[in-house]
C-alpha cells in the first residue's frame, strides 16, 4: 500500500480539503498529542478514551517504556481514507538502554466520529515484540460477560433518581476488582454483589440533578483478574430527560494560578414560568460570588452569576449551592461544582532523617 507523507505545515493547508468529507481531520493532531501527553503522564486508564474500542485491552495488558518528551511530525495517508498513520517522534527512556530518540508510527482510524489510535503489542526498537510479551493467542484471557451492553431507561424528569442492576456473568475466584471509566454526571456504579461463584450484578445510581438533556453515552467497564488479565467491556446509557434548568461554566476549566474570575450561566427551560434564584452560597471561601444575582429568569431565558477567585498554589475543590424556586431533587440546594484544575499527586518521598527515625523507633520482634 503506497503511503503519502506530509509534515504537520503542510497538513495544515490540507485541511480545507477534507472540511466537506465526514472525517473531521483537523482533530487528528490534537486528540493524538492528548493522547500522548497522558502517556507521558503513565495515565493509562485516561487514555482509553482516545484508543480504538477493540484495542483498549491490547493497550492495557502492553508495558510502555518512560517517555520524556515527544513531538508529531507528520501524517502519512493511506488509500483507505478512515486510516492514517500519525508520525511522532518520541524521547524515552529504555530500560538497561538509556535514553534513546525513536520515530514511532501508529495508526489512527476514523470510526464514531471521532480519530482513534489503534494500538499494538508494543515493540522494543528493533521492531520485534517487547521482552516478555506474549503473542494474542498465549495471553491469559478473562472471563468477563455483561449480556446487556445497552441500557435504555427511558424517560425521566430532572432530578429523579434512577436505580438499577447490571448482571455479569464471571468466575468470582478470578476476578479482583471491577471498576468503570466514564464521566456521567451524578452515576454511580456500586461494588459488585455477586449470587452465585459464576453470576452477579452491579447495581447503580444515578442522581440526575445536573442532567437537562438526553443522554447517549458510553460507560466502559474494566475488570481485573488476579492475574492481572483485563477484560473491558462498553455498555451504553441512554436517557430521555425532561430538563429544568440547565448549567454552564465559562470557562470549562478554572486554573487559579492566577487570581480571575468565572461566569455561571443559568437556562431556564421552562416555557411558562419564570426561575428565581432565592439564595447562593460558595462552599470554598476562596470563591466569592457577585452580589449581581439576578432575582428571576424569564422562561426560555439565561442569567448568570460571576464568581471571583484568589490565586491558589494548592487549589480545592470549588461548588455553589444554589436555592431555585424550581426545586430539582429531593434537597431544596441544588449544589453545582465548579470544575477546577487541580494538581497533579506526587508521591511523597521519604528523607534520610526520617527514615532513621522511623527505623529507631520501629520496636524490634522479640524472637521465640
Amino acid at each position: 500500500m503506497r503511503l503519502k507523507q506530509y509534515a504537520l505545515p503542510l497538513v495544515c493547508i490540507l485541511l480545507s480539503a477534507w472540511s466537506a468529507s465526514a472525517q473531521d481531520l483537523a482533530q487528528l493532531p490534537d486528540r493524538a498529542a492528548k493522547l500522548w501527553e497522558l502517556r507521558k503522564q503513565a495515565n493509562k486508564l485516561d487514555a482509553l478514551q482516545f484508543i480504538e474500542t477493540q484495542a483498549r485491552q491490547t493497550y492495557l495488558q502492553g508495558n510502555e517504556p518512560r517517555i520524556l518528551d515527544f513531538k508529531i511530525t507528520g501524517l502519512e495517508f493511506t488509500e483507505d481514507r478512515n486510516r492514517i498513520e500519525v508520525v511522532s517522534k518520541v524521547h524515552e527512556m529504555l530500560p538497561q538502554i538509556g535514553e534513546m530518540d525513536l520515530i514511532v508510527r501508529e495508526t489512527w482510524i476514523w470510526k464514531d466520529r471521532k480519530w482513534s489510535m489503534l494500538a499494538t503489542a508494543p515493540k522494543n526498537p528493533f521492531g520485534q515484540p517487547a521482552t516478555g510479551d506474549k503473542p494474542a493467542n498465549e495471553r491469559i484471557l478473562l472471563k468477563f460477560e455483561i449480556t446487556e451492553t445497552t441500557i435504555d431507561l427511558g424517560r425521566h424528569i430532572q432530578g429523579e433518581t434512577i436505580e438499577g442492576k447490571i448482571p455479569f456473568a464471571a468466575n468470582r475466584n478470578e476476578i479482583r476488582s471491577i471498576g468503570t471509566h466514564q464521566n456521567l454526571t451524578g452515576l454511580v456504579i456500586h461494588q459488585p454483589v455477586w449470587t452465585s461463584s459464576s453470576e452477579g450484578y452491579l447495581p447503580y445510581q444515578w442522581d440526575t440533578t445536573l442532567v437537562w438533556q438526553d443522554v447517549n453515552q458510553t460507560v466502559v467497564f474494566d475488570a481485573l483478574g488476579i492475574n492481572d488479565a483485563r477484560a473491558l467491556i462498553d455498555v451504553q446509557f441512554r436517557a430521555r430527560i425532561d430538563g429544568k434548568v440547565g448549567f454552564k461554566q465559562v470557562p470549562e476549566i478554572i486554573d487559579t494560578a492566577e487570581a480571575g474570575q468565572v461566569e455561571l450561566q443559568i437556562q431556564n427551560l421552562s416555557a411558562t414560568t419564570p426561575l428565581k434564584i432565592l439564595s447562593v452560597l460558595s462552599y470554598n471561601p476562596a470563591y466569592k460570588v457577585s452580589d449581581d444575582v439576578p432575582e428571576s429568569i424569564g422562561p426560555g431565558e439565561s442569567g448568570h452569576l460571576l464568581i471571583h477567585y484568589i490565586g491558589q498554589t494548592r487549589p480545592l475543590g470549588a461548588s455553589l449551592a444554589l436555592v431555585l424556586s424550581e426545586a430539582l431533587g429531593q434537597s431544596p440546594v441544588t449544589t453545582v461544582p465548579l470544575h477546577v484544575k487541580l494538581p497533579k499527586e506526587e508521591p511523597r518521598s521519604v528523607t534520610r532523617e526520617e527514615l532513621e527515625r522511623i527505623i529507631k523507633t520501629t520496636p524490634k520482634p522479640v524472637l521465640p
